[in-house]
């Protein structure tokens, strides 16, 4: 008891303290760092006021800052939390605690803005064992992660920068590896999610790999003394015969069979998907939910290409252009894609505007170092427009009718060496077995083919080599610019590599890489030496991979040998839409269609076997019904147990059966207890028999109660679980199949949302969702400024230079500098004046200003995956 009086002598003086804000302090010394830590009551009228704050009410502890002597204080965090009084009364006080590191041993002084702003005198101490310093760094440790986690919720801009100080503190204090791994925590260590990574060039891959590097953790040795490892011995697809002929296009005869293959046919259809993205801001993704930031991929490639939609281009198109698609031999946008464009001319109209074109951005890029040269490829004469960094990079070359302008030298080459259509997309047995099912003959608006090929091709060591070494380029450039804003923070020098490796900023023998590239910074930005400017790296067919070191070889050979046992052979991948137009003004219809055929079914059999046997009829929609998903499944591999079933799952049109708290809307337990639907089975309840039951409701013979305040209703052989009992009372017993028009496992019935009597919960949802985003965005900036002593004027430009791409408001606003107390703070304008964050009445989600209704089934065969469907929308 004795040993606990000075702690509940201290917190009761702390508790009953009746300064503006009592504040109670403790540091003690350490290497390389001591660790401090204040704590601050917050006197009642700044505690009351709090939750009125609606900025702080929003980013909530990025609101905070801690400023000290400069280079002295470092790494704050924050959090907030209630202390009940010891002595006094039951009353709760609201406190402030932020742990810190600092250097040296010399008493100083902090000042915290809350947003008022105290000033508190820190007396260093010695700890009276390490384990006391260790100790106080490890809660530290916990409270900063806790702090970025806070940061990571909902935020879609890659986390640079909490994954560069969490990485880099643990390899200097040597901690456990870092928790904060947002992104490529969802890429696990399951070979098969790591292969898919790389096959995609998912940002978690690139992550994993900034992440290792900041660790310290890659290999370091520039020895290439190696020959390059031998490819994954593939099977090849096993096709089966096809009865006729099978019409294939002219264009496909001229597209190299490892490239992707989009065929927009006429060139207004381009121009309509064109119309469509710059809609949303270039991305497909803005029409379901908005995004914070915009890479402006779609415009970067374009400008690349030097391939603008002009007038006369858009005027005289469908009569300067008899065909027209994009081709490339990976998807690799991130760093730099390998890209082409083929017009199939019927005139010199095409020829004159590319001239054109080139011309005027060879005159507006000569400040830049741009040059236009004739090369030859292949005993052609092959236009070249460039620039050092990469800006500029287009190949044109005419052959025939056939107009290629591409990134790539590798499509240029690999373009006239097909011209006889040997070796082309349109001579392989695969495409022919394509249109076989999807026929010319549909004239769909876009057809899209992805042959075994380009898979076989990224998958291949030339290409996974370079993408390894190319996202060590990227993340290298990315990790200097964080440790120099380190290195202004610490007050240290950094304006060298070498000063940063020395001051530990960046780990040792830092971008010794096997290619021998490294960062070169220009008055421009930062290139790698090999390839570029971040974004528009030369694409990775035209960097050479001859040798490789010892490391990369082991790597790849264990990468082959799981793909050549458990994936075996790649599949080829297609789809096509059609679009048509409805009665309704700007309204159309999209039918689509997407295969993958012929199918290795082994290589999915995890996802497979899940899939029942096909059905021949539908669930009927019930009245009222907006939503419904029939499902045939069973347990599969990972699940034997559970019998062949109808897994269903609907909505009703009604509004939403409760309201939910703005913070907890995005909650997954939240939204089932408020949407007006239902989860069901039939003829068994399969899957739903997991949930185990609860007594029956007292006095009800028709309900079970289950966990979580579930419901069941059973008859007709459905099971049916919900929240509310008026639903299921409803729906059961009127639920029914009706005979479908063709067999499918899942079939997908969605209705015009827009209309819905729970429109607004879909609104509420997104409304939320966007806002989270906007308040994330927020607080990235705030962390330069909280972190790393950017100042908050400069915080929105240095967040943007880091991630390479622009901010966007999700909310519709601006962001804008606002003084706050005595502190400066990024804030939206559409961010609403109180912390009242109902749903303004003119917000929209972006789904429904678009989205009029869609069916769609998915069939699988013992060959084949086949999704079908239409969908309606307005322009």
């Amino acid at each position: 008891m004795h040993r606990l009086l000075p702690l509940v002598t201290a917190l009761a003086c702390l508790l009953s303290a009746t300064a503006p804000a009592a504040a109670q302090v403790r540091a003690v010394i350490g290497q390389p760092f001591g660790v401090g830590e204040l704590t601050l009551v917050l006197p009642p009228a700044e505690a009351a006021a709090t939750p009125a704050d609606s900025l702080a009410s929003a980013i909530g502890r990025s609101t905070f800052t801690l400023e000290g002597p400069a280079g002295r204080v470092l790494y704050p965090a924050f959090s907030e939390g209630l202390v009940r009084r010891l002595l006094g009364g039951a009353r709760s006080e609201q406190t402030l605690t932020v742990a810190f590191l600092f250097r040296g041993t010399t008493p100083f002084d902090i000042t915290i803005s809350t947003p008022a702003r105290q000033t508190v005198r820190v007396v260093p101490m010695h700890g009276r064992t390490a384990l006391a310093h260790r100790r106080m760094l490890q809660q530290w440790w916990r409270g900063y992660h806790s702090m970025f986690r806070e940061l990571g919720k909902r935020s879609a801009h890659p986390p640079l920068v909490e994954t560069y100080l969490t990485t880099t503190l643990a390899r200097r204090l040597g901690l456990n590896e870092p928790l904060v791994d947002r992104v490529s925590a969802n890429l696990s260590d399951n070979p098969d999610r790591r292969a898919l990574g790389l096959l995609l060039g998912t940002p978690a891959a690139r992550m994993r790999v900034l992440e290792a590097t900041a660790l310290g953790q890659l290999p370091v040795t520039a020895a290439t003394d190696q020959p390059l490892p031998a490819a994954v011995d593939w099977q090849l697809p096993a096709l089966p015969a096809i009865d006729g002929d099978v019409d294939i296009e002219p264009m496909a005869m001229r597209v190299p069979a490892e490239c992707f293959y989009v065929r927009f046919g006429q060139f207004s259809n381009y121009l309509w998907l064109s119309a469509l993205l710059r809609d949303y801001g270039g991305e497909i993704g803005n029409m379901i939910s908005a995004r914070s930031f915009s890479s402006g991929l779609t415009q970067r490639i374009q400008d690349q290409l030097v391939l603008q939609e002009g007038v006369l281009t858009r005027l005289l198109g469908p009569q300067a252009i008899a065909d027209f698609a994009i081709i490339g031999m990976d998807t690799f946008a991130g760093e730099g894609i390998a890209v082409g464009v083929v017009f199939e001319a019927t005139g010199m109209l095409v020829g004159v505007d590319l001239a054109r074109q080139r011309q005027e951005a060879l005159e507006a890029g000569k400040a830049g170092g741009a040059t236009l040269e004739t090369v030859t490829i292949a005993d052609k004469d092959v236009s070249f427009l460039a620039t050092p960094d990469n800006r500029l990079r287009s190949f044109h070359v005419v052959d025939g009718n056939y107009h290629l302008v591409t990134n790539c030298r590798a499509i240029v080459e690999r373009f006239l060496a097909v011209r006889d259509g040997q070796g082309s997309v349109g001579a392989s047995g695969e495409f022919r077995y394509a249109r076989s099912l999807m026929p010319r003959s549909r004239q769909d608006t876009i057809f899209a083919y992805v042959p075994s090929a380009f898979f076989r091709n990224v998958l291949g060591p030339r290409y996974q080599i370079e993408l390894q070494r190319r996202w060590r380029a990227a993340t290298d450039i990315d990790l200097i610019q964080l440790a120099r804003l380190a290195a202004n923070a610490e007050g240290v020098a950094g304006t060298t590599v070498g000063d940063l490796v020395s001051a530990e900023l960046l780990p040792g023998r830092f971008a010794a890489r096997p290619d021998q590239g490294r960062p070169v910074e220009t008055e421009s930005g930062w290139l790698d030496s090999l390839r570029g400017r971040r974004g528009v790296f030369t694409p990775v067919p035209d960097v050479p991979v001859e040798q490789v070191s010892a490391e990369e070889r082991r790597w790849y050979e264990e990468l082959a040998g799981h793909l050549a046992a458990n994936w075996q052979r790649m599949d080829p991948v297609f789809a096509a839409l059609k679009r048509t137009q409805l009665a309704d003004a700007g309204a159309e219809r999209i039918t689509f269609d997407a295969m993958i055929a012929p199918m290795h079914e082994a290589k999915y059999k995890r996802l497979t076997t899940l899939l029942a046997e096909p059905s021949a009829d539908r669930l009927a929609a019930p009245d009222g019904g907006i939503v419904l998903i029939d499902a045939a499944l069973q347990g599969g591999e990972r699940f034997p147990n559970v019998p062949p079933h109808r897994l269903l799952l609907g909505i009703q049109d009604r509004p939403p059966l409760a309201q939910s708290p703005a913070q907890d809307v995005l909650k997954l337990r939240q939204m089932l207890r408020t949407a007006p639907g239902y989860l069901g089975a039939w003829p068994k309840p399969g899957f739903l028999d997991m949930i185990p039951p609860a007594p029956w409701l007292p006095g009800d013979d028709e309900f079970l109660q289950l966990p979580l305040g579930l419901l069941r209703w059973q008859g007709n052989d459905f099971s049916l679980l919900g929240f509310d009992q008026d639903i299921l009372s409803e729906v059961g017993p009127r639920l029914k199949f009706e005979p479908a028009e063709q067999p499918a496992q899942i079939r997908v019935h969605v209705g015009d949302l827009s209309k819905a009597a729970f429109r607004g919960w879909l609104n509420q949802m997104a409304y939320e969702r966007a806002r989270l985003a906007s308040v994330n965005t927020v607080r990235l900036m705030s962390a330069l400024t909280q972190q790393l002593r950017v100042p908050p004027d400069e915080s929105r430009t240095a967040a943007q230079r880091l991630i390479d791409a622009e901010f966007i408001c999700t909310l519709g606003g601006t962001y804008e500098i606002v003084q706050h107390g005595t502190s400066k703070l990024w804030r939206s304008t559409a961010w609403p004046a109180t912390p009242d964050y109902a749903v303004p009445a003119d917000y929209q989600s972006p789904i429904l200003t678009w989205f009029r209704g869609l069916d769609a089934q998915l069939l699988q065969q013992s060959d084949r995956i086949v999704v079908q469907g239409q969908l309606d929308m307005t322009r």
